[in-house]
């Protein structure tokens, strides 16, 4: 968190939302956002999605990102 910290050029406290905020917040769940969907609730509640450059990189076939894949067990 202090990398994003800096990477936002903030002294604010910086974290992650738990699953138990993402459903009374918002109605959503890990496994199950799909993080390039734009959630209004989410700019009112002062929430900022961050991504780092690798999701540019196209790493290993099929360069593709799994998102709202509902298993969190899909995903490494």
């Amino acid at each position: 968190m202090d990398k994003v910290k800096l990477a936002l050029k903030t002294k604010l406290d910086v974290t992650r939302l738990s699953g138990e905020e993402m459903q009374t917040e918002f109605g959503l769940e890990y496994g199950i956002v799909n993080p390039f969907t734009i959630y209004t609730a989410f700019h009112s509640n002062r929430v900022l999605q961050v991504f780092d450059n690798t999701i540019f990189q196209n790493i290993l076939p099929p360069y593709t990102m799994m998102t709202n894949s509902g298993d969190l067990t899909w995903a490494g």
